[in-house]
């Protein structure tokens, strides 16, 4: 069903080539995966991404196995409270880049509408440090806020591969971008398992799990760049480096 919506909505509809990305000579380019790999956004893209899901990761596989191991519930007690922070994730999806629009409507450039929302959702995300210091029902809650969070921010470092480059290497970054998630959140699970089977506890994993999105949100600040149509004269600038 959303696939028909997006196929009569989207594709049809001319608004969503961006007359800040129409750079004639830009569409007509075809930046080759070297040259993509050699923008530093890309590259600070990825490692944001790389950061996020190895907590991401943990959180959505790790979650159950958490209240059985560390909180002592059964089959039964899963099933009636582990979907919350599931649902709080799926509310997180929708609400972070409504955040973002609402801020461009606003005036906002589109530079400081993504990394406020990128921001907001991140400084939340150590809240999980807490979880095995509070009761189960405020754990719970806790849970909910970084799954929010979480897929709040998710959606809007998605976005930013066609924010930033035509239409033609949208697909190529964002193909990186997930690759870098997916391979943290691999490379994570390994380290947790490691972790816990060596005399370390959840409480370890919670307070390492809870830095990733600030350290992934500081890496965009600081080595992103402003997030703006990549433009005639960055195509230049990279041709030359490469």
């Amino acid at each position: 069903m959303w696939v028909l919506w997006w196929a009569t909505s989207y594709r049809n509809n001319d608004l969503t080539l961006s007359t800040n990305t129409l750079d004639a000579r830009l569409a007509a380019y075809q930046l080759s995966i070297r040259e993509l790999l050699a923008f530093r956004s890309v590259q600070t893209i990825v490692f944001a991404k790389f950061m996020s899901d190895s907590a991401w990761y943990f959180l959505l596989f790790w979650l159950p196995k958490y209240l059985y191991d560390a909180r002592h519930f059964d089959v039964k007690q899963v099933s009636y409270y582990a979907w919350i922070p599931y649902a709080a994730s799926g509310v997180g999806s929708f609400l972070g880049g409504l955040l973002s629009s609402h801020l461009l409507q606003r005036g906002y450039t589109l530079d400081k509408a993504r990394k406020i929302a990128l921001g907001l959702s991140a400084i939340f995300m150590p809240v999980v440090m807490l979880v095995p210091l509070v009761p189960v029902q405020l754990a719970i809650l806790l849970f909910s806020i970084a799954f929010f969070c979480q897929q709040s921010w998710s959606g809007l470092i998605m976005t930013l591969p066609a924010d930033i480059f035509p239409l033609s290497a949208v697909g190529t970054v964002s193909g990186f971008v997930g690759f870098g998630g997916a391979i943290g959140g691999a490379i994570f699970g390994i380290v947790a398992g490691h972790l816990l089977s060596h005399g370390f506890g959840y409480g370890t994993l919670f307070v390492l799990v809870g830095t990733f999105h600030i350290i992934g949100f500081l890496a965009i600040l600081l080595f992103g760049g402003r997030i703006q149509p990549l433009r005639s004269h960055d195509l230049l600038e990279i041709e030359n480096n490469v």
